[in-house]
Order: structure tokens, then sequence, then C-alpha cells
């Protein structure tokens, strides 16, 4: 980051980003199913936007609930901000990469998994830093089931990945 002043979040702010995640998530594959031509691929594809639109409804709540709660939270755990910090220049936050990477997908089925098995990665170390941080058990709860979704993801897209490679063979 700029400077020597780290950004303080805002659980609402830190909700945010996590409704941001989502919702590139959806953009990345959807816009990926509507490039890729393996029919397989296509599916994987367009299953991981739809399970995606779920993840963001759930931190919408999340946000309204911090919101109606009163919940500020204003400078959230330093490991968060300071993650938050450390990738802020990456494609999973920044727009302006993320537009720039949708524009040059290719038609690879294995090149566009590896980039949403990367993308699925980081938003779990995001969730597990963000479940730390959200204060209530009911809310932890409801992002620790975000966070096994996100595992079972990165399983699904390893598996997929290596069915395609062996399709290749």
């Amino acid at each position: 980051m700029k400077g020597d002043k780290m950004h303080q979040f805002t659980m609402e702010e830190v909700l945010g980003i996590a409704i941001r995640i989502e919702k590139n998530a959806q953009e990345y594959y959807r816009r990926a199913s509507e490039i890729v031509t393996d029919i397989r691929a296509k599916v994987i594809l367009k299953d991981l936007a739809l399970w995606e639109v779920k993840h963001e409804t759930l931190f919408r709540k999340l946000q309204q609930d911090v919101i109606d709660a009163k919940i500020n939270s204003s400078g959230i755990m330093s490991d968060v901000a300071g993650y938050l910090g450390a990738v802020a220049d990456s494609s999973i936050f920044d727009i302006d990469q993320f537009d720039h990477q949708l524009r040059n997908l290719t038609d690879d089925p294995h090149t566009i998994l590896i980039e949403a098995l990367n993308r699925e990665k980081d938003s779990v170390v995001f969730y597990t830093l963000l479940k730390k941080a959200i204060p209530g058990d009911r809310r932890k709860e409801a992002v620790e089931d975000v966070i096994a979704e996100e595992i079972s993801h990165v399983v699904f897209i390893m598996k997929k990945i290596g069915e395609l490679l062996d399709k290749k063979r």
C-alpha cells in the first residue's frame, strides 16, 4: 500500500469486497463459458457462475445485518487489513485488471480453469480471515459455510482440470 498508514476497513467494507469477489467470479465464469468451445468446460463454468450467485446473496444479507446491527468494527483485525493491502492490486479486487483479463480470455479450457482455481483459492484465504474478524457465531457459521463451498469448488475444478487433461491424452 502507498505510504506508511494502512487503511482500516470497516466490516461493511470488507463484506462489500466479499460481494465484489463473488460478482467478479460470476462475471469471469459467465464470460469464459461464452468463449470456451469445449462443451464440458462450458457446463462447468456455467455451474460455477450459478454457485457464486448464492454466495453473493449471502454476503449481501450479512452486510445488511452488520448495517442493521450498527456494527462498525472500524480498524478490524490487522491481518485482514494486511491481506487486503497485499492483494489490492490483484485481479480479484482490481476492476481494471479484471476487465483486462476478461477481454483477453482464450478458448483454452485448461487456462480458464487454472485461473478459476486461483480465484477460488484466493477467496478461501480472504473468507478465512473474514471469519476471524466478523462478530457473532451465526455470522461466523455463515462465512464458514461459504468457505466450505469454496473449498469444494477448488476440489471440483481440480477434478475437472484432470478430466480435461486426460481427454487430451
